[in-house]
């Protein structure tokens, strides 16, 4: 829940600066400065596009980690004795993420996504 939580905030925030950059006062400012060759356009446009594509990667993220949601809040509030019957319902998901998410394709991502889904599965058996 907390991986689902931070990219929905992530999301959230890049939606509204990229909304930002988006309105026309803004880019005329930034077509004036790139008519007077300004040492400050690249950099604004590299900033841009950086803020472009990790909007793009929160969104992508998040569409994908939202299969995870209800798996997760189930198992926030079943017994220890009930987990293992979540478990091939919440890993199949884990799996699909990995394989089709263009973000979650990394061994770091995905082992951080099972890390955090084992620790809840710590938590609730304590």
């Amino acid at each position: 829940m907390d991986e689902i939580n931070y990219w929905r905030r992530r999301r959230e925030n890049l939606k509204h600066i990229d909304e930002q950059l988006e309105k026309p006062e803004l880019k005329e400012i930034v077509r004036f400065l790139e008519r007077v060759d300004s040492t400050y356009a690249k950099g604004f446009t590299d900033l841009t596009m950086n803020i472009k594509n990790k909007a793009e990667e929160a969104s992508n993220n998040l569409q994908f980690l939202e299969s995870l949601f209800q798996p997760c809040k189930s198992l926030e509030s079943v017994s220890p004795k009930e987990i293992p019957d979540l478990l091939p319902n919440l890993l199949m998901r884990v799996r699909m993420i990995w394989e089709h998410s263009k973000f979650y394709k990394s061994n770091e991502r995905i082992s951080g996504l099972l890390h955090k889904i084992s620790n809840e599965i710590i938590k609730r058996c304590k």
